[in-house]
């Protein structure tokens, strides 16, 4: 299905997909898309190393945003490929009628790599300890179907939290050296501390 793209550079997409990464499509039949991906400044390691990872397949360098938030000026650092065929693939994967879904195939397409970026794209440290993926754009369905991924592929328990009203998952404490022991090969050590006990 998506021919052109590496196991790893699926994961991977699929991992920042579930994360902050936008797929977008101008095609009216989803034929095409492209993949823009955003993190802080203060991340660049990981803007650097997506930006290396998806180089065969971006416009250029990464550039960089600034917007005005509450007064305050934050600057981004943006990886955006160009548009192609295999890419559309997974927009229509990733996508109902304009929103962002978790797909039907969820469970094939989650892999350790995708679990690896999802987690340095989107994944917080708990202050207690544990992991909070914040998965506030995606349904509460999709969320389950998310959690039941982590626990039927993994073993990795979670709960379904809610903060402002939006759907999270919370892996607890003592979940998350199973985490540490199935990403570490795929994590860059700027994001090793989401996976402190």
């Amino acid at each position: 299905m998506f021919t052109g793209l590496t196991t790893y550079h699926i994961g991977a997409i699929v991992g920042l997909v579930l994360g902050d990464a936008t797929l977008a499509s101008d095609h009216a039949t989803q034929a095409t898309a492209r993949v823009s991906f955003s993190q802080s400044i203060i991340h660049y390691p990981y803007v650097l190393h997506i930006s290396m990872l998806l180089s065969p397949f971006t416009k250029g360098l990464p550039t960089m945003s600034l917007r005005r938030l509450g007064g305050k000026v934050f600057a981004s650092f943006v990886v955006a490929t160009r548009t192609y065929a295999v890419l559309g693939d997974l927009y229509r994967a990733f996508h109902l009628n304009g929103k962002k879904i978790v797909p039907d195939d969820i469970y094939n397409l989650f892999t350790d790599v995708a679990l690896a970026h999802w987690i340095m794209c989107d994944g917080s440290r708990l202050t207690a300890g544990g992991l909070l993926f914040c998965t506030d754009s995606f349904t509460p369905k999709d969320v389950v179907s998310l959690m039941n991924v982590l626990r039927i592929k993994w073993g990795i328990e979670s709960s379904l939290d809610y903060y402002a009203g939006l759907p999270r998952i919370r892996v607890p404490r003592k979940e998350v050296h199973k985490i540490r022991a199935i990403v570490t090969p795929y994590m860059i050590p700027h994001f090793m501390y989401k996976l402190a006990d």
